[in-house]
């Protein structure tokens, strides 16, 4: 129940809340006008981010790595990269990589300068159900080099690239998405 807000580490620094280890909880906190980052969770087992507002992070709203388990649950995520980074470098409303039987659900993400949500770099059993992406500039849902996803009952629309993305993934299922006013609807490369 925080509100953190106007945070300085800006060069690839923490956000103002940083979970590792095992079992924690972050739930219904207001996170604004950062200079960098937002919300991270690295190096974690069995966390639980849930229903925070994450908004106008300098580059990425949350994200992070290595985590086992990792539950990211009706959670707002806007207005993020107001820095301007490039987005391939983390800049948008996500980054998360190295993953491994991870769950995003019903989340929002919304007006990033980039990626709404995106999974990068080795993730695996990722399931992405019941999130709103939408009026982000690049690739509202996106996963990059993992393996053994499923994307389901998610609605995606008014991107400036593909609303659902995916490069070079192996064994990943897409299924009863809505997808509309994108771009591109959905992308498959790899």
């Amino acid at each position: 129940g925080f509100t953190l807000q106007h945070t300085a580490n800006w060069f690839r620094g923490h956000g103002p809340i940083l979970a590792t280890g095992q079992r924690w909880l972050v739930e219904e906190n207001h996170v604004r006008w950062t200079s960098y980052g937002g919300v991270k969770v690295t190096n974690s087992n069995a966390c639980i981010v849930r229903n925070n507002l994450i908004e106008w992070a300098g580059c990425d709203g949350v994200g992070g790595g290595f985590n086992v388990d990792l539950l990211f649950e009706g959670n707002t995520v806007r207005y993020h990269n107001w820095r301007s980074f490039e987005w391939g470098m983390e800049g948008g409303g996500s980054k998360f990589s190295c993953t491994i039987d991870c769950r995003y659900t019903g989340n929002v993400f919304a007006y990033n300068y980039g990626p709404g949500l995106w999974t990068d770099a080795a993730s695996t059993g990722t399931i992405y159900e019941k999130n709103i992406c939408h009026d982000n500039s690049a690739r509202a849902l996106f996963s990059e080099i993992n393996w053994d996803e499923v994307i389901q009952d998610n609605i995606v629309y008014n991107t400036g690239e593909s609303g659902i993305g995916v490069s070079n993934g192996p064994g990943i299922v897409i299924r009863r998405n809505i997808v509309f006013n994108n771009a591109i609807g959905t992308s498959l490369s790899g």
